[in-house]
């Protein structure tokens, strides 16, 4: 800002009488006199004798004649609005709104005009009903907090409120049921004359003047007293004039004037004061929305719009319930209460028996299953004291929050009118009273709850007592073993009897444990559809430490009658993590999967490049990629013709194109470059993804050794953000940390809302403008393509490390191998023209089509960039040591002749062998790590002694192999070991008891310290499937790092070693007491008493209000 600059109400300015130049503001401006004047000056003037407010607040004809002392700054500011736009400004104003213009005057042929129609309209009118339903437009009307209405003369207010204001909201208020909030009214009447009373410009007193002037019109108007009539008898009887009239309709009436134009200091009083009416009203409505927990945020707002324009396209006599959507867009919390509610929802939804709306049958009923769980919670967490004492100390204040909110959030009405019962909740139960399920009004009242909560909480907390004790009394029935097991047992034959009273495909939940309430994340897809959370896992399994990968889930918890094979996919404790990033580009993905096949190949047959990794995230052609190859576990070769069909499918062209300006005619009118209904059924396809199955959950869970995948997407809301969709479940915080900021983490509570697999890759591939983006009807959630934000997925994935396994969170990993598809200059960026963004945004199709084209071709270019910056970040307290910085690999190849465009099909077989062709070099050194990845040091039977003044560590070590016994993985494994001891090099591990990744001289191994793994440990690997070694013993400091690595090869590997470090490794002796410090903090699966949870969690609305 320049040093001269002044604000527009002080610029310098000339008294039109003694000439003075001020700047101070001290010139007034009279409209009427076309002059600027001093405060000298002003009074000299016959039309200026008399003071008065320099601001017109106090203005009044009367005392000033007409003639107004003006603030310079309030006459620019309203001249710029009053005067009509310049050619230029008008015609810049036409340009913005081409892309928007629907029919209009155009010039045509020899100059001539003609109205010209864009079809647009047509189309609109082709795909939806008119005439027959006129009133459409106010039944979206609950969504409006104040409505305001301009006229211009006060005589035709008692017409408009007739014909308008009191039609249109007998509409639209019974067109919704628990409506928290009713728009407020503002009436404003424009042009007012300057010469009313000065009452007349404060709006409390206009309000009431006007409505005082229609107290005689309500008897005298037959559609007001018809529209008052048609309400029940209790509130008819309460309405006598219009005003009540329109505050049953509305939440408040205001009413204000505005003058007519040259009177700028009261326009601008005037104006202030409606804004202050506005803001106002808003925050009204805000804190009422705010209270009933259905405020919405931007981002949430058009999911929900998209919601009830869905409802009424559909049905459009039903009411649209706010309280479906409100209590959707705010997930209940994580509390053990919120556990618990979260548990009656289920129920209400599933019952076989016709309970929903009777609160204390419904929860009678899961006294029983509920009190099972408090003692299998008791039992696991070792907690001391009697059942009853622990229920009153710890689990009645979260029973009676989840009751009080259930009864506030989700009870109907127990009002009746004619054995009709009111639908509105609590927290819904506005200013409209009493409503029926079609939305009419049954009458004017509080919320009705129809019983005495006091009483029914004491005697259901008795009734948990009670069946407390039964439960205990079960535990003297039962053979000598732990605590823990009979309650496990127990637990189970309880939760079989219950769910054989519920539809159990409805009985599920993604978003909590419904064995066991007490943890909030659910990891484990079971056979029968539910989803178990990692304590529940372990106690159900039966004994066996973390350690022990063959102990199966063989029962169902959820039923006793039904056994189960569940593989429990767990990583080795402090096993390091395996990840494969896959960037997007369309055809260009052929280049990842040759460089897979490469990898894959130096396994010499006997290994599939599934097995190898713990965490798999691709954006766009890689997602699809990743999606098909691990998650459907489809061979690469098949993947590889798979990729090659879907993408001579999917890029199907429209009609016309390559025929001028048609072409993209065609492209403008349908939204995309390329058709989406072939895309879409190729995913669909059974050889491809399939139609039906899941991304997580469902009756197909993972099997053991399955990776970790998510694929990136870009989620099309207001604030447009980056998520991920995965085939797991994890935290979204990491010891009170949030880690995760960067983008959203998608997971549906009910199955049901789930992502299916080929909609995943639908929604990672939704490269626009070549594709529509994907929009999700089952959650009115609506995805953009991944590489927006994320074409190069590094990111996602240190981060999803992170919150996944704690023991190593912040350790290296085994290998982070991230697949490029192709550098090089693009070939398709010839001229020189600048792009301007790189996010979409809500505007016309042609300016998105350049941003989304400008953000695709700058990530081609970034996509390195992001890896070195990412590489940097990850090894900066590690810089220079090869150990930790070799592990990171980028593997690309170079396109001489350019990178194409991600629809050049006809490139595709020259990219694969151009790949094919390409040396990639580090890929025997990517499939040695990975081989060296299966190997992991157990430390066990560690104890603690001192040796004079030094603290020491003895712990028993063995060699683990992470493939399971009698597996094909590690028969396999075995044949590549025989290979590499057929070549010369007998496979040795080598162990470093005081290791120093820093240190520079290369230490000799002594024979002591080498563990070959001689030819009868291979054969039986190969003919068995078994794995072992002689175990050995560790001595020293607990802060002492040792090193386990193996020698695949004699030749040196880019780290300048001939060793490479099994997974984990290095690794501290002391690493276990670390461990268990980072369980207790974990909250999805600590099995630990938190006596932070004992305390009653405040009531819900509570909270809402508090996190806003």
């Amino acid at each position: 800002m320049s040093s001269n600059f002044q604000p527009l109400g002080y610029s310098k300015a000339r008294c039109k009488d003694c000439r003075t130049v001020s700047t101070k503001g001290d010139i007034w401006i009279c409209v009427q006199c076309r002059g600027e004047f001093c405060d000298n000056c002003w009074g000299e003037r016959s039309a200026h004798n008399s003071e008065g407010d320099p601001y017109g607040i106090d203005f009044e004809p009367s005392v000033f004649g007409d003639h107004e002392k003006v603030s310079r700054e309030v006459y620019h500011r309203l001249t710029r609005i009053f005067a009509p736009l310049s050619e230029d400004r008008r015609g810049g104003a036409h340009e913005m709104e081409s892309q928007a213009k629907w029919f209009g005057i155009c010039r045509g042929v020899g100059n001539q005009w003609y109205f010209g129609d864009t079809d647009r309209l047509t189309s609109i009118i082709d795909d939806s009903w008119t005439a027959e339903f006129p009133d459409q437009f106010p039944s979206v009307v609950s969504f409006v907090g104040q409505t305001v209405f301009v006229l211009k003369e006060a005589r035709t207010l008692e017409t408009v409120v007739s014909r308008h204001l009191i039609p249109w909201a007998a509409k639209s208020i019974y067109k919704s049921i628990n409506q928290a909030a009713q728009p407020h009214l503002i009436v404003v009447l424009n042009a007012a004359d300057i010469s009313i009373s000065k009452d007349q410009w404060d709006h409390t007193k206009s309000t009431k003047a006007h409505l005082d002037a229609l107290k005689t019109s309500f008897e005298n108007d037959e559609k007001l007293t018809s529209t008052a009539k048609g309400l029940p008898s209790s509130v008819f009887a309460n309405i006598h004039t219009v005003e009540d009239l329109l505050k049953h309709f509305y939440a408040s009436v205001t009413i204000i004037n505005i003058p007519q134009k040259g009177y700028h200091m009261r326009m601008d009083s005037q104006v202030r004061e409606l804004y202050g009416v506005i803001e106002e009203s808003c925050w009204k409505s805000h804190e009422r929305k705010k209270e009933a927990r259905v405020l919405l945020k931007a981002e949430k707002l058009e999911r929900v719009l998209a919601s009830v324009f869905d409802h009424f396209s559909h049905d459009t006599e039903s009411p649209f319930n706010f309280l479906s959507e409100s209590l959707w867009q705010s997930p209940i919390p994580g509390t053990l209460g919120g556990n618990i509610l979260q548990f009656a929802l289920a129920f209400q939804r599933s019952t076989k028996v016709d309970i929903k709306q009777d609160a204390r049958k419904l929860f009678d009923r899961l006294v029983p299953i509920i009190s099972s769980c408090i003692m299998l919670d008791i039992e696991r967490s070792d907690l001391h004291g009697s059942y009853e004492k622990l229920l009153d100390e710890n689990y009645s204040p979260h029973l009676r929050n989840a009751f009080e909110t259930f009864c506030e959030s989700w009870l109907h009405c127990a009002f009746q009118h004619k054995s009709e019962r009111c639908c509105n909740v609590k927290q819904g139960h506005g200013q409209k009273g009493h409503q029926g399920a079609n939305g009419n009004s049954l009458g004017k009242g509080p919320f009705e709850l129809g019983f005495d909560s006091g009483e029914f909480l004491r005697a259901w907390n008795q009734k948990f007592k009670n069946q407390l004790q039964s439960l205990r009394s079960l535990f003297l029935k039962k053979e000598k073993c732990s605590a823990e097991a009979i309650a496990a047992e127990i637990h189970r034959k309880q939760m079989s009897t219950f769910l054989s009273n519920v539809r159990t495909a409805d009985f599920a939940s993604h978003r909590i444990c419904l064995c066991c309430l007490r943890h909030s994340m659910p990891e484990y897809p079971m056979p029968c559809g539910q989803v178990l959370c990692t304590a529940c896992m372990r106690t159900f399994r039966g004994k066996g430490s973390d350690e022990d990968l063959s102990k199966n889930l063989t029962r169902c918890p959820f039923h006793s009658d039904k056994g189960c094979c569940l593989e429990i996919d767990e990583k080795p404790l402090h096993a390091g993590v395996r990840m494969l990033c896959l960037d997007g580009g369309g055809i260009r993905g052929v280049i990842q999967l040759a460089i897979l096949r490469a990898i894959e190949k130096e396994f010499e047959g006997s290994l599939r490049i599934q097995w190898f990794f713990d965490l798999v995230v691709g954006t766009s052609a890689g997602g699809i990629i990743a999606l098909n190859l691990f998650v459907k576990d489809a061979p690469l070769d098949k993947c590889m013709k798979d990729f090659k069909t879907l993408c001579s499918k999917a890029f199907t062209p429209r009609e016309l194109r390559g025929v001028p300006l048609f072409g993209k005619l065609a492209m403008v009118n349908h939204g995309s470059i390329y058709k989406t209904r072939p895309l879409e059924s190729i995913l669909q396809s059974q050889d491809i993804l399939g139609n039906n199955d899941l991304l997580f959950g469902g009756k197909n869970p993972r099997r053991r050794g399955d990776a970790r995948v998510a694929v990136t997407s870009t989620e099309e809301t207001s604030k447009q953000r980056a998520v991920i969709l995965a085939n797991y479940n994890r935290p979204q915080e990491v010891t009170g940390e949030e880690v995760s900021a960067s983008y959203g983490f998608v997971r549906e509570e009910r199955p049901c809302d789930e992502m299916k697999i080929w909609e995943a890759a639908r929604a990672t591939s939704a490269a626009f403008p070549y594709f529509k983006p994907f929009f999700k009807n089952d959650t009115k959630r609506e995805f953009s393509d991944g590489g927006l934000y994320h074409n190069c997925p590094v990111k996602v994935a240190l981060n999803e490390k992170r919150l996944l396994w704690d023991d190593v969170r912040a350790e290296h990993p085994d290998i982070m191998l991230s697949l490029g598809t192709g550098r090089g200059d693009p070939a398709y960026n010839q001229s020189n023209f600048q792009f301007r963004s790189r996010k979409v945004g809500k505007r016309g199709f042609l300016t998105r089509t350049w941003d989304v084209a400008a953000g695709l071709l700058e990530n081609i270019l970034a996509c390195q960039s992001i890896w070195s910056e990412s590489v940097r970040e990850s090894t900066e307290s590690c810089r220079g040591i090869r150990e930790y910085t070799s592990r990171y690999f980028r593997l690309n190849i170079d396109i001489p002749t350019g990178v194409p465009k991600l629809d050049t099909l006809e490139k595709m077989d020259e990219l694969e062998t151009l790949a094919v062709k390409s040396a990639i070099h580090e890929a025997r050194e990517v499939a040695h790590r990975l081989i060296a990845s299966c190997f992991y040091l157990r430390l066990d039977t560690a104890c603690r002694f001192s040796h004079g003044t030094e603290d020491l560590i003895r712990a028993e070590g063995t060699i683990q192999c992470r493939f399971d016994d009698k597996s094909e993985q590690l028969k396999g494994l075995g044949r590549f070991l025989e290979g590499c001891l057929k070549r010369g090099g007998e496979p040795t591990f080598f162990l470093q008891e005081r290791y120093d990744p820093q240190r520079k001289v290369e230490v000799q191994p002594q024979p002591r310290e080498l563990f070959p793994v001689d030819k009868e440990v291979i054969r039986k690997m190969c003919d068995e499937g078994t794995f072992s070694l002689p175990g050995f013993e560790i001595c020293g400091p607990p802060s002492t790092t040792i090193r386990l690595s193996i020698r695949l090869q004699e030749a040196r590997y880019s780290h300048d070693d001939c060793y490479l470090s099994i997974s984990g490794s290095p690794r501290r002796l002391d690493a276990d007491a670390m461990n268990e410090e980072c369980r207790a903090n974990r909250k999805e699966s600590g099995i630990k008493p938190r006596p932070n949870d004992s305390a009653p969690p405040p009531a819900y609305a509570e909270a809402i209000r508090s996190s806003n």
